[in-house]
């Protein structure tokens, strides 16, 4: 679908407005090795923590985290912070077989 827009917008046959252009950009980063299939080798490459390939195998890791804090004043005072810990691991391997993980920890203080 990606290649398929960006031919579409190349040939003038539809106009991306500020916003849809830097979705595309977005895409095309976080899919840069699928588009140099098609020959689209223009893209910059989204960072991952870890990410590794070969001809038929790919392995692919994030990590992240996240912290989210409520502050209720008034009659009864409280704050609580919520952080969150996520370890996102996927690829695909010889053969077809394609595996996904997404794991998160979380915890809060009151």
């Amino acid at each position: 679908m990606i290649a398929y827009i960006l031919k579409l917008a190349k040939d003038g046959k539809i106009d991306l407005n500020k916003i849809e252009e830097d979705q595309l950009n977005l895409l095309k980063q976080e899919f840069a090795q699928e588009l140099a299939a098609f020959g689209i080798t223009n893209a910059n490459v989204y960072k991952h923590l870890l990410d590794w390939s070969d001809n038929s195998n790919k392995l692919i890791t994030e990590i992240g985290y996240r912290n989210s804090a409520s502050i209720k004043r008034g009659t009864d005072d409280s704050n609580i912070s919520k952080n969150t810990f996520q370890v996102v691991i996927y690829g695909n391997l010889k053969g077809g077989l394609f595996f996904y993980n997404d794991s998160r920890a979380s915890y809060e203080k009151k």
